[in-house]
């Protein structure tokens, strides 16, 4: 790369650390050049950890749910999407997958599966009015649910 020219590149991500102690999308980055080596931080978020295997049945879905007794919620504020059936497709697109739907009154809901590499399973329940949403989430890594909703953020915004 010459001085003032941009590059993209695809590196494989090795990680040593399971992804439920993670605390931040923040990673550190060491690069090894000809001039030498350069530590950095970059941006991760949650759904770049996301393999294509998350996806669960109603009725998996339904006995999971039960089993797991903590749930948490956050609110997702100013989505750019409106139509339920292209965030559908945009979330799946990312490998948070589509389980079923509902509508109440003047409220949609999506009920999705996502799994990061390490297998933290996140079920998850999306409530959407306008243009907010509001997320539920069951998982046996609830640390991570922060990070989950910044990630919905991103991928609806």
């Amino acid at each position: 790369v010459s001085p003032g020219e941009t590059k993209g590149c695809s590196l494989p991500c090795n990680y040593a650390t399971p992804v439920e102690t993670l605390q931040t999308d923040l990673v550190q980055v060491a690069l090894k050049t000809n001039l030498g080596v350069v530590f950095f931080t970059a941006s991760l978020p949650l759904y770049r950890l996301f393999v294509p295997d998350g996806l669960l049945d109603k009725d998996q879905y339904h006995k999971i749910w039960r089993t797991i007794e903590t749930e948490q919620c956050a609110d997702i504020t100013d989505l750019a999407i409106d139509d339920i059936n292209k965030i559908r497709l945009k979330l799946e697109a990312n490998k948070i997958f589509f389980v079923a739907s509902r509508s109440v009154s003047d409220e949609d809901f999506l009920y999705m599966t996502a799994k990061t590499i390490d297998g933290s399973l996140f079920l998850i329940e999306l409530g959407f009015q306008g243009n907010t949403c509001k997320l539920c989430t069951k998982t046996e890594a609830p640390q991570l649910v922060p990070l989950l909703a910044q990630s919905i953020q991103l991928i609806l915004s």
